[in-house]
């Protein structure tokens, strides 16, 4: 039996009854199988706000472990206004708009 066969056979009953439970419970979750180098099965239930944690995760999930594509794909989140740019350098560097934050005066 191969992995794919294995996931629809065994883990997809599983994860019907934990994506139940945390719909029920408003719990956010994110789980991917990674059956072989180009197959991959994930879910990502969002039930309770829009956590960064969940994003990141989702967004590693479909870069095939590729850091710059995750990367890039974070800073055209924040230029889509997904994510906030508080102050990282490497988001800047790949073009993602810096958030403005008040001066020292302005805060005054």
């Amino acid at each position: 039996m191969n992995k794919e066969a294995i996931y629809d056979s065994q883990i997809n009953p599983l994860m019907a009854q934990i994506i139940a439970i945390c719909k029920e419970h408003k719990i956010n979750a994110h789980a991917t199988f990674l059956l072989d180098d180009d197959n991959a099965c994930t879910t990502h239930l969002k039930v309770d706000g829009d956590p960064l944690t969940l994003e990141l995760l989702y967004l590693a999930a479909f870069c095939h472990n590729n850091i710059d594509s995750m990367y890039i794909s974070i800073a055209r989140q924040v230029n889509e206004g997904r994510f906030r740019n508080g102050g990282s350098m490497v988001l800047s560097l790949l073009g993602a708009k810096m958030e403005d934050s008040p001066s020292p005066a302005q805060k005054a």
